[in-house]
Order: C-alpha cells, then structure tokens, then sequence
C-alpha cells in the first residue's frame, strides 16, 4: 500500500527527516469531496449547500431551499457530522450533483434531470 506507514526510523536527510516524508505521503491520502461543479471541499470540511428537489427548482425558494450542511471524510460525502457522531459520515450523498461555489441546487429525480448548471430542472 503506497500510504501505508512505514518502520523506518528517522534519519537526518538535509534538515528533513525521512519520518517527515512519510507524514507527508500519509497526509495526502486524505482525499477531498468534488461536487459537480469543480468545487473541492477538503476532507474534514463541510459545505452549507440550498438543494431543492426537482419538480421543483431553486428559483422557487429564496437562495435554493431548506440549508442542508454537507461533510466530507476522506472524498466521501454525507449528512452527518463525524465530529458529533464518532463515525463516518451518513447518510452518503452523490457529490456530482451539488453545486460547491452557489448554494443553490436543483436535484433531479426519475422524470426531470439537472441543467448544467445544476440550478434548475430539464424534463428527461
């Protein structure tokens, strides 16, 4: 595993130690959550986002509708915060289908799917 911790102990190479190195390969393995839009939420962040159901569209509701709060853990993302609940995170949501840099979300359903810019519905 290319991430996995090694037993190699600490030795000085140029100031930096290979200890250091291997902390630094750890910490990359965190990987980020990428909503639909392009926009990174690092692992171990959260994002308010405004989804309405389609049907409907965000236009409706002043900024999208109700506030749902998004977490994300190691490129997975969910509802539950994984601070409060000691696990991961819960229920898991499709990343693709939210927008990150507007709140505003437009989720599609089996009859009507999401505009490009994922604000408004288009019948399917």
């Amino acid at each position: 595993m290319p991430f996995a911790k090694s037993r190699i102990k600490p030795v000085l190479l140029g100031g930096l130690t290979a200890l250091a190195l291997t902390v630094g390969a750890n910490a990359m393995a965190a990987l980020p959550c990428i909503m639909g839009d392009g926009y990174k939420i690092p692992s171990g962040g959260n994002v308010t986002v405004a989804p309405v159901s389609c049907g409907s569209d965000c236009y409706d509701y002043p900024n999208g509708g109700f506030e749902t709060k998004l977490f994300c853990v190691n490129g997975v993302l969910g509802e539950s915060d994984p601070k409060l609940t000691g696990g991961p995170v819960a229920p898991l949501v499709n990343a693709a289908e939210y927008n990150g840099y507007s709140r505003c979300t437009a989720l599609p359903t089996a009859a009507y799917k999401q505009s490009a810019d994922r604000k408004s519905c288009i019948r399917r």
